[in-house]
């Protein structure tokens, strides 16, 4: 999104109307679904150490890019740049980043040094709230970061075990919290028009952001669908 603000490249549609075949916003340059799905493709592929799955990620990236341009929201040199960035941003976490972090885990287990991280955090978020396209992604990370601290001090839910039924449920409770939050509150909440939008936009996705983190975690440890964590601590 930042990329997109410092090139505002128009996107297909701005120069010919009748290209375009579904909704978009912003600029066009870069892709933001051809950079997502070479990252969070590459990143499955990569975790699961599995060669096939290497050439599914990278053919469906493909096809998400060329889908991009049919559907003219993005011109080639968009979706070629999403690719790129993508990958880039993918290979320096995978390669570089990660095997660094090795170092760190001791520090960064410490409670209030982790709470520290999530205030900064939510403080600096808003400083990006002032442009539309972030809202929802910043709103979603910052109740992430505070997920993630109850979750690692409090709940321990770190591996995705059991049988089906206890596999099948947790998904189930996943899903379903994730759309009574994320339909409901729409509802509830003040539409596009209305006063204080931006706001209410924001706690509905940080809402949405906890609830992945720490909500879903804690249902299903008071469900019995969780072996290790709260119970055990």
């Amino acid at each position: 999104i930042l990329l997109k603000l410092m090139f505002q490249m128009a996107r297909p549609f701005h120069l010919s109307p009748a290209v375009q075949l579904i909704a978009a916003e912003g600029y066009g340059f870069p892709s933001g679904a051809a950079q997502s799905s070479v990252l969070v493709l590459c990143s499955i592929a990569y975790g699961l150490k599995s060669k096939i799955m290497w050439y599914v990620a990278l053919f469906l990236s493909f096809l998400i890019g060329v889908s991009r341009i049919y559907l003219g929201v993005h011109f080639p040199h968009g979706v070629l740049g999403g690719w790129l960035i993508g990958f880039f941003i993918f290979y320096v976490y995978h390669y570089y980043l990660e095997p660094k972090l090795a170092t760190m885990v001791k520090p960064i287990q410490n409670l209030k040094i982790k709470i520290l991280a999530a205030s900064l955090f939510s403080l600096l978020s808003v400083i990006f709230l002032i442009v539309d396209d972030t809202l929802t992604i910043i709103g979603t990370l910052v109740g992430m970061s505070w997920g993630f601290v109850i979750n690692s001090h409090f709940l321990f839910f770190q591996e995705a075990g059991g049988n089906i039924y206890q596999r099948s449920l947790r998904f189930m409770i996943g899903v379903t919290g994730i759309m009574l939050l994320y339909f409901g509150l729409k509802v509830m909440f003040p539409g596009p028009d209305q006063y204080g939008y931006k706001f209410w936009q924001f706690i509905r996705y940080m809402l949405l952001g906890f609830w992945i983190c720490a909500g879903a975690p804690w249902v299903f440890y008071r469900l019995s669908l969780a072996g290790k964590g709260i119970k055990n601590n």
